[in-house]
């Protein structure tokens, strides 16, 4: 793991699933409301699974979780109240206002959106994104980035050795 403090981004290079599975366990100890992690990475790189091991983590039971592929968004309750946003199948930013989504950003709840990236105007100026990149058959690398000083300070809690 490295850190770049003037971009206020780390990396971690995770060479199996459980690697993964644990810097997913990291962050969502360190979430609190209020949080939006953008999710970004080509398809199959593992962004639901992750939104899957930061919500087992905060207590959401793991059968409760399913992608909102065709819902947009699935909330679910535990230690944290946890949004998850699937933004695959929209097309234009509006249907994300129509559907009343920004009203979960402002919300007390924790937001966690795949594929953040293609609607970017419709995050927050304060959130994080992890951008998961296929290195091998089950090795990411994960790139996080803090944009804006709460998200500032999760990054560099999450990039102080265990």
């Amino acid at each position: 793991m490295s850190i770049n403090q003037n971009l206020l981004r780390t990396t971690r290079t995770c060479e199996d699933e459980a690697q993964t599975i644990q810097v997913a366990k990291e962050l969502s100890e360190l979430l609190e409301p209020g949080d939006v992690i953008a999710l970004n990475g080509n398809l199959g790189a593992g962004k639901t699974r992750f939104v899957r091991a930061v919500a087992v983590a905060a207590g959401v039971e793991d059968s409760a979780i399913s992608s909102p592929t065709y819902m947009i968004v699935q909330s679910y309750f535990a230690r944290l109240e946890i949004h998850h946003f699937d933004l695959y199948r929209i097309e234009q930013e509006e249907e994300l206002y129509e559907s009343g989504c920004e009203e979960f950003l402002e919300a007390e709840g924790v937001c966690l959106i795949e594929w953040a990236s293609r609607f970017p105007d419709f995050l927050p100026h304060d959130h994080l994104e992890i951008e998961i990149d296929i290195t091998g058959e089950n090795s990411r690398q994960l790139t996080i980035t803090a944009f804006g000083p709460k998200h500032a300070r999760l990054i560099r809690k999450l990039a102080q050795p265990l």
